[in-house]
This record gives structure tokens, C-alpha cells and sequence, in this order.
């Protein structure tokens, strides 16, 4: 592996989606503890990513110097980029439920977490880059304006099919990525 790394001279792209894409955040910190002089030289690009680290892992990858170069991409609706419970964005919250019993029972289980008695400790890493339902980068996208009431929306109005068909890597997120885009015009920003 050292000498395929070594033939890596215009730098080391890492890439997933879902789970792969949870992958990529754990590669890119364990190519750079073992080549750390190519550190700068990783690009991590995450397709519906789960978050994957907690605070000491998000600080030692950023400390390694990985967060500028690490991208997360979301699709409009896709639930997936909010699992496992994170302290960026508490999609659970803002669920409700046609039964009382059930949205007491939930509202607790909120509230642990919020107070600290439960703890989701999981941290997402690098930039985020947002994409509509349409394919169409949305420039300046924040997680909890953007991708959260989008998802709480489709969940509230039991909307599961949209929900489930914005994680698809083919149908969903290629097509963010479409060959047909202009060349001068950047997919990252």
C-alpha cells in the first residue's frame, strides 16, 4: 500500500455513500496517522453520510487537518444523515405521534438526551453541501434551516416513500452529480 500511495501525487480521494460514506470520515483519519505527511493530500467526499464520530474523534480530526477537505453531501428528504442521534440537529424532536402514550414516551426519551442523561455524542465533520429534491445545489444551506424541517415535514405528513427514495445513491444523489453539468461551474463550493 505505501508504494500505491506514493504514486499518488495529484492526492487521495476517499469516497462512500451511507454507510460507506460513515466509512469514509474513519479511512481518511487512518490514512493520515499512517502517511501523516499526505494528510493535506486527502479528500473525503461523503454521499448521505451518517455521523460517525464523537467529540475526541472530531477533534483529532480536525487537529490531523481533514475538515477542510472533507465534504458532506445531502439530498433534500434523506433522513439517513441525522442517525445516530447528533448534537448538530435533533430531527427526533420534532416528530409527532397520533398517540399520547407514544409521544410521552418519545418526549422522555428526548428530553434525557437534551439534559445530558443520554447523550446521542455524535459530531458531524467537515463542510455540508446541500442538495434540493430537484438535484440543485443550494449555496449557504445549513443543516437545521435546511436538510432538518425538509425531512421533520416529509416524516410529520407520513410521507415515508419520499423519505426513503432521497437516500438512494442512483436515483438520488448521482443525479446531483449529473455528467451534464457545465465544466466551469464548480460542484463544490
Amino acid at each position: 500500500m505505501d508504494g500505491l500511495i506514493a504514486q499518488a501525487t495529484k492526492g487521495i480521494i476517499i469516497c462512500g455513500h451511507s454507510k460507506g460514506a460513515a466509512m469514509t470520515f474513519l479511512v481518511a483519519s487512518l490514512a493520515a496517522t499512517k502517511w501523516p505527511a499526505r494528510a493535506g493530500d486527502i479528500q473525503t467526499h461523503a454521499f448521505a453520510a451518517p455521523v460517525t464520530g464523537d467529540a475526541g474523534f472530531t477533534s483529532a480530526y480536525e487537529a490531523a487537518g481533514l475538515a477542510a477537505n472533507t465534504y458532506r453531501y445531502q439530498v433534500e428528504n434523506d433522513l439517513v444523515p441525522f442517525l445516530p442521534i447528533w448534537n448538530g440537529a435533533d430531527v427526533w424532536q420534532a416528530i409527532t405521534f397520533s398517540k399520547m402514550s407514544d409521544e410521552i414516551a418519545w418526549l422522555a426519551f428526548v428530553e434525557a438526551i437534551r439534559f445530558g442523561c443520554l447523550d446521542g455524542g455524535y459530531y458531524a465533520v467537515g463542510s455540508f453541501h446541500y442538495f434540493t429534491s430537484g438535484h440543485q445545489l443550494v449555496p449557504g444551506a445549513e443543516v437545521d434551516s435546511s436538510a432538518l424541517p425538509a425531512v421533520v415535514g416529509r416524516i410529520d405528513a407520513e410521507d415515508f416513500k419520499t423519505v426513503v427514495s432521497a437516500h438512494g445513491a442512483t436515483g438520488s444523489y448521482l443525479s446531483c452529480f449529473a455528467p451534464s453539468q457545465p465544466a466551469s461551474q464548480p460542484l463544490v463550493s
